[in-house]
């Protein structure tokens, strides 16, 4: 069981890392498509890290007593919760993306994107 978390630890480690580097080389040109600067797009970048950490802090938060039980138990909300995130995370990144006016709700939708 040690041998199968330190896996997936490692291989979550790794798609996170990519996931958060893969925004980065076109994050000014996504932020200036939506009318804002380079701030913005640092505030693009930054969101990633911070829905981490809030998720980071809420799981550590629920498994700090009773680990074993809690992970047979809500494993499967785990997950499911997990694949209803990117869902909606990809849905918003694809309305703020291809919508062609400038409205001021694709920054924050953008922003959302990135957090989830």
């Amino acid at each position: 069981a040690t041998e199968a978390a330190r896996i997936v630890t490692l291989v979550h480690a790794t798609l996170d890392g990519f996931v958060y580097a893969a925004f980065i080389p076109s994050a000014l040109e996504t932020s200036h498509a939506i009318g804002q600067g380079a701030v913005f797009s640092g505030w693009c970048i930054g969101a990633y890290r911070l829905g981490t950490f809030f998720v980071t802090i809420a799981l550590w938060w629920h498994f700090k007593v009773d680990l074993v039980e809690k992970a047979r138990r809500s494993a499967r909300s785990f997950l499911a919760y997990g694949i209803l995130a990117g869902l909606l995370s990809s849905a918003v990144g694809t309305c703020v993306l291809w919508s062609p006016d400038s409205s001021p709700w694709r920054a924050y939708g953008l922003i959302a994107f990135r957090f989830l």
